[in-house]
Order: structure tokens, then C-alpha cells, then sequence
């Protein structure tokens, strides 16, 4: 299972400063060149940091591969996977193999409005049909949207529409050109009032020349959303008996679950594991449901002598990384304030909307949200032991010095203080 996020909220550039570059342009003497774009989307209370990166060889009149796969398909009633094949770098615009390749090797941006293009789509079937647009939720069983500006309009006039709708996706197999096409469009400032669902992979790598891993969110798909704010991701997630951490509960009200998750680590050609934390939030109050949901979701990661050894869990995590709304409660309130509640002058009501938001401390954290789909009976047996999880153990006998190549480049994440002038 891969490790993936999802996101909506606003996209905007860092500005740069002498120790920081949002975007820049990295060549090295084998004639390799590499765009490197950072940018950020604000969800909610939340920022993150997001980073994509593109590379190809420069002087060479052959500048290159890109390896994609083809998309699987059924055959005689089975499911074929696709297979592995090479795009030339200069082919990669104009190439008949183009639509082999599989949606989840494509990087997109796209500027249409949610849903419109689909439901053209419908429209444009219905008449080619015979049938006439008012009776559109017959033909396909589903209400459309924007129907009212669809019905008065000829077949060719909703093919006219599709064409203009088609020209606002683009789509590419290339990270050289999406960095091109994204930098080009936040640059424009005409996207600042708009909200974009983003989706892609959570990428780790580890340096052992520091000792350090690192994490970053790497875009794949980007759509023009009118959802409310959201982040998360679905994390692959491995874990021991000595995962559950409840030093923060009695001050801090929460739990903390230290496992690790698995990534292909090119150096190395293996699977490492990089450390990953979840929190669980404890019940807040004595409702039953809460006191429920937070003994239901310790448990998952409590072990008995008999249950020793590592498992597997797949998890949707709510992604936080900001400083988060609090619920202001009486222990909150002055003297006067909760004076004036006991003698019945002002309610707590009236004094929340007197406050407004109050935020606490900044908090990153992956808090458990469900059980990833696969996961839904609960955790899984591994062949594992806890030293295969240990980095040190791997790495011991090993021989490895890093070097910045065009395989090898740290991605990492920015050091929050390279963003204080956009916060």
C-alpha cells in the first residue's frame, strides 16, 4: 500500500529569502538538470509544504527516458495488470504511447469547475441519444448539475463547450513540465481566492550522513475544489508491543503511537523503515460515545504477552501542522467573567462570541481518524521482528556514502522558520 495524502485549501509560493529558494534549477556535471518547486497550501488552520521535482540531461541530443507503466485492463473476464515501458524525454508531449499510459503515472492541474465537465459530458450523450435535456435525469438516472446553462444549447454548441472545458486540463507524464505549468499559474495571482483538492505521495528518504529522515508531500493531481478544507492520509503503518505511549495523557489528554512505515530507500535498492507517529485524542468529556471511541482505538495498539511481535495497519490520519481552534470552557474565564455566569448575567454562550477564536500552540501532528480500507478487521500479522525496524540494525554492516547525484538529491522538509514571512 502506497502512502498517500489529500488535501484542500489555497496554493501560494514562499517568498524567497538568501537561505531559501521556492524555485530553483540544480545542474550537475553529468549534464543532468533538475527543477526543484516549493510551494505551500494553507487548509483551515493548517500549512504544508509541499515539493515536486523534474529533471533531464541538458547537452545530450538524447536527453533521456521516462518510465511509466500501461494501465491494467480485463481479459476474458481477468484482470491483466499493465506493464512497464519507456517514453523518450523529447517524445514526451507528442508520443502515440501516450494513451497507454496509466492514470496514476500522470501529474495533472486541473482548472475546471467541479463537476462541470462531467456532467457536459452527460449532456452532450443525452442528445446524441435523441433525447431532449428536460429529460436528462431519465437518460441517466442521476440529477446533472448545470443544467440551466446546458438546456438551451444545440449539440454543437455543448461540443464547443467541451473543447474550451478540455483546454483547461493539463496533463503531463513529466514533472519537468507540471512544475512549469504550476509555478506558472500561482505566479499569475489569479488563483488566490480559489481552493484546490490536491492529491499525491508522501515520500520519505534517509540520509545517513546526518542520521535523518525525511518526509515530504509530493503532488500528483491537482483540481479546482469548492470542498471545505481538509488533509489527510492514508499511511501504511507498521507497529511493536512498546508503540503505545501514554506519558502525554494525563497532562496533554492524548496518546501517542510510534511505529514506522516502509519506503524503497534507491541507494540501498531495499525497503527501509522511517519512524511515524500517531496521536490519539482522549475522550473530552464523559459522553459515552467518546469514552467508547477512545478505548476502541487504544486498544488496536495494546499488546498482550500472547499478541507480541509487529504489525501491520492501515490508517487515515487527519493531518495537522498549524496552530489549532480551542474550545474555551470555564477554566478559561476571570473571576468576573465566571461571576457573571453564576449570578445569571451573561451565559458562557455570550462570552465564546465576546472571545471568538481563540487558538492554542502550534501542533503537527497525524491524528488517527479510521482503519485504512483492507483494514477493516483490524490489525494485521507480520513476519517481522522489532530489529527489522530498527535503522541502525539494517544499516550496521553496511557501507554507504551518499552522494549528490541526479538519483540521489535529500528531499526534505522546509524548516518552518524559511515561511515566517508568509504565516
Amino acid at each position: 500500500m502506497n502512502n498517500t495524502f489529500r488535501m484542500v485549501g489555497s496554493l501560494s509560493i514562499g517568498k524567497e529569502t538568501e537561505s531559501f529558494k521556492p524555485y530553483r534549477e540544480d545542474e550537475y556535471e553529468s549534464g543532468w538538470v533538475r527543477k526543484i518547486l516549493n510551494f505551500n497550501i494553507r487548509s483551515g488552520n493548517n500549512i504544508f509544504y509541499l515539493q515536486t521535482a523534474g529533471g533531464c540531461f541538458k547537452n545530450r541530443k538524447d536527453k533521456g527516458l521516462i518510465y511509466v507503466t500501461s494501465a491494467g485492463k480485463n481479459v476474458n473476464g481477468k484482470f491483466v495488470k499493465g506493464e512497464n515501458f519507456t517514453i523518450p524525454f523529447e517524445e514526451r508531449m507528442k508520443s502515440p504511447k501516450l494513451k497507454d499510459v496509466a492514470e496514476f503515472n500522470k501529474f495533472v492541474i486541473d482548472l475546471e469547475k467541479p463537476d462541470y465537465r462531467k456532467n457536459l459530458l452527460k449532456a452532450i450523450e443525452c442528445l446524441k441519444e435523441g433525447k431532449e435535456l428536460k429529460d436528462i435525469g431519465k437518460f441517466t438516472g442521476k440529477r446533472i448539475n448545470y443544467l440551466e446553462e446546458f438546456k438551451d444549447k444545440e449539440l454543437k454548441e455543448l461540443e464547443d463547450m467541451l473543447a474550451k472545458s478540455n483546454n483547461k486540463r493539463f496533463e503531463y507524464i513529466s514533472e519537468w513540465d507540471f512544475i512549469d505549468t504550476l509555478k506558472g499559474l500561482i505566479d499569475t495571482g489569479k488563483i488566490n481566492d480559489k481552493k484546490f483538492y490536491v492529491t499525491g505521495d508522501i515520500v520519505f528518504t534517509y540520509s545517513e550522513n546526518k542520521n535523518t529522515f525525511y518526509k515530504n508531500y509530493v503532488p500528483r493531481k491537482i483540481y479546482l475544489s469548492d470542498e471545505e478544507d481538509m488533509a489527510e492520509a492514508t499511511v501504511d503503518f507498521f507497529f511493536g508491543e512498546d508503540a503505545l505511549d501514554e506519558s502525554l495523557l494525563l497532562n496533554e489528554g492524548k496518546y501517542q503511537i510510534n511505529g514506522y512505515t516502509f519506503f524503497y530507500d534507491n541507494q540501498r535498492k531495499k525497503k527501509l523503515p522511517a519512524p511515524y507517529t500517531l496521536t490519539i485524542y482522549a475522550a473530552k468529556s464523559d459522553n459515552e460515545i467518546e469514552k467508547k471511541k477512545e478505548e476502541v482505538q487504544v486498544k488496536r495498539f495494546r499488546f498482550s504477552e500472547e499478541s507480541y511481535g509487529v504489525y501491520n495497519y492501515g490508517v487515515v490520519v487527519k493531518l495537522l501542522n498549524g496552530a489549532q481552534t480551542e474550545e474555551i470552557t470555564e477554566d478559561d474565564l476571570t473571576e468576573e467573567q465566571k461571576d457573571s455566569i453564576l449570578i445569571g448575567e451573561l451565559t458562557l454562550e455570550d462570552i465564546k462570541k465576546e472571545l471568538g477564536v481563540v487558538y492554542g500552540e502550534r501542533v503537527t501532528e497525524n491524528v488517527f481518524f479510521k482503519p485504512a480500507r483492507g483494514f477493516s478487521s483490524g490489525r494485521q500479522e507480520t513476519d517481522y521482528s522489532l530489529s527489522d525496524l530498527d535503522i541502525t540494525t539494517l544499516l550496521e554492516d553496511e557501507n554507504v556514502f551518499e552522494e549528490e547525484t541526479e538519483d540521489n538529491v535529500e528531499i526534505e522538509d522546509e524548516d518552518e522558520s524559511l515561511f515566517d514571512d508568509i504565516l
